[in-house]
């Protein structure tokens, strides 16, 4: 796969299948309109394209950003092996003033010789998104290309969306967030250098990660995780803290510390991917590092009860 940063360079040199949207968390709805998206290049042999719209920007520059299911990195680590291009386009001025239809002309047509376009139900785009489904459906003949519309999913009777995900999600509600992702909530990170507490205090030695600050977290406290290291194809179980820890001083930002089962290696600097499959308390402050340390190791035998279920 190749990434590309924006729209204004890029051009593809071939026809091919686009898929456009927010994509924040990529959950069931997203993974319809990618499944139809690779069909349609497979059946063809065309390129097959993902624009993701990012709202980070302006959303930070309007203060009401609250934080994202998936950022950047995590998007492109999860398409790496499902399309051929993923344009990462942030929504600046210069998106959020053109018109939907010379966008369609001018970026779909002329730059990426679109032959199949792939949006779901409520998609809307361009200058006081004027642009909708009927709007691309007006213009299929006009700009050769054939529109395809993927229905929402649903949940019961409410429609999986990215902005119920991260309610579920802030709330600690796992079961309904990872039902709803098709796969367990995730975090990526580097392994930094700790204080090492775990190793020499605790007695159950640590990883650390600093989450991204536009990152949507779940409650501080204690969840049964899998943990991906990079180049490493096991999914490694553990136990994860994520919040400030209170008994060992506080922090200014939340972090994620990982202990992982059976597993003794140094991780630092390395890459790696967090699965969080169950809450199993809240975060709290101990009246000494004998009761966390004790309440540490409860953690870890509820933790490898757990996963032995799960695995």
């Amino acid at each position: 796969m190749e990434y590309v940063y924006g729209l204004k360079t890029f051009e593809c040199d071939r026809p091919s299948a686009v898929m456009i949207g927010k994509f924040d968390g990529f959950h069931l709805g997203h993974q319809k309109l990618l499944a139809k998206l690779q069909r349609l290049s497979e059946q063809e042999s065309i390129a097959s394209i993902v624009i993701a719209f990012d709202m980070v920007p302006l959303l930070q520059k309007k203060g009401l950003l609250t934080g994202v299911l998936m950022e950047r990195s995590e998007k492109r680590a999860y398409l790496k092996d499902k399309v051929d291009y993923f344009v990462d386009c942030p929504f600046d001025a210069s998106i959020s003033e053109v018109q939907a239809e010379d966008f369609i002309r001018d970026e779909l047509v002329a730059k990426l010789h679109v032959r199949h376009l792939v949006v779901g139900a409520d998609f809307r785009f361009g200058k006081d998104r004027r642009g909708d489904i009927q709007m691309l459906g007006s213009m299929e003949e006009e700009c050769g290309y054939t529109l395809h519309v993927v229905p929402d999913v649903y949940r019961g009777k409410e429609k999986i969306s990215s902005h119920l995900i991260k309610d579920d999600l802030v709330a600690g509600r796992f079961r309904e967030v990872n039902e709803q992702l098709g796969h367990p909530w995730q975090l990526f990170g580097t392994v930094m250098h700790g204080r090492s507490l775990g190793r020499q205090v605790f007695e159950m030695p640590t990883i650390n990660i600093m989450p991204d600050p536009v990152k949507a977290l779940p409650p501080y406290g204690v969840y049964v995780v899998g943990v991906e290291i990079e180049g490493d194809e096991t999914l490694h179980p553990g136990v994860a803290n994520i919040g400030m820890k209170p008994t060992v001083g506080l922090q200014e930002k939340p972090n994620v510390e990982v202990h992982l089962i059976d597993f003794d290696r140094d991780l630092n600097g390395r890459q790696v991917v967090i699965s969080f499959y169950q809450f199993l308390r809240p975060e709290q402050k101990f009246e000494s590092l004998e009761e966390l340390k004790a309440q540490m190791h409860r953690d870890l035998a509820a933790a490898s009860s757990i996963w032995n279920k799960i695995s």
